[in-house]
């Protein structure tokens, strides 16, 4: 799997980046300068590498003895969550990034998930982060951005379906609206069996 890009308009294959081993892309940055990818399988750990749109460069950001997968940047650009399982299952975890000529991780990565993480997803306003934990439930932790990130305790939200169909390792499928109110979510095939898009989910916290 190769990553390139192309325009929406563009009736070809598009223009590729240098190759890599299983180049599978999980976030672009709001400026359109950078995207994100992991890279995994064969004897190789998953590392998080980075792709530069304006010269087609790629260059490692988190090489580990662990795995390291589903790399997603802040609205703001400031800092990146990720998966990681270098203390058992995977966790999420946030840390600051510095852009520039040489982009890199900078400081001490911060613990969101408690008991599994996977598949973090920002909201909007960078002010909440979902993520899926390992009983199918959607979370929600309150992000307060500042010179220090401010992070609340994992919160459910609700339950994903039995139907529900991850695509991992490709994606874990979910996605989820800019004010974080609307969740689409997909599910396995049966007879007349409708895409599903959660709404009102606040009111399954009440009671």
């Amino acid at each position: 799997m190769q990553l390139k890009v192309k325009a929406a308009n563009d009736q070809g294959s598009g223009e590729g980046f240098p190759p890599g081993f299983f180049q599978l892309p999980s976030d672009w940055s709001h400026d359109g300068r950078w995207i994100f990818y992991q890279t995994n399988g064969g004897e190789a750990n998953g590392e998080i590498w980075i792709a530069s749109v304006a010269d087609r460069k790629i260059m490692p950001l988190l090489q580990t003895r662990f795995d390291t997968s589903y790399p997603v940047l802040s609205p703001s650009g400031e800092y990146l969550a990720y998966s990681a399982n270098d203390n058992g299952p995977s966790e999420i975890y946030v840390q600051r990034f510095h852009g520039g000529d040489s982009p890199k991780l900078a400081g001490e990565r911060r613990r969101v998930s408690h008991g599994g993480g996977n598949g973090p997803r920002w909201r909007r306003d960078g002010k909440e982060l979902f993520f899926l934990s390992p009983d199918r439930q959607i979370m929600a932790v309150a992000v307060k951005p500042g010179p220090e990130i401010e992070l609340g305790p994992p919160t459910a939200l609700f339950r994903l379906p039995t139907s529900y169909r991850s695509l991992a390792p490709v994606t874990l499928g979910y996605e989820v609206s800019a004010d974080g109110q609307r969740f689409l979510v997909p599910i396995r095939k049966t007879a007349g069996a409708p895409l599903q898009v959660v709404v009102n989910w606040q009111a399954g916290l009440k009671g």
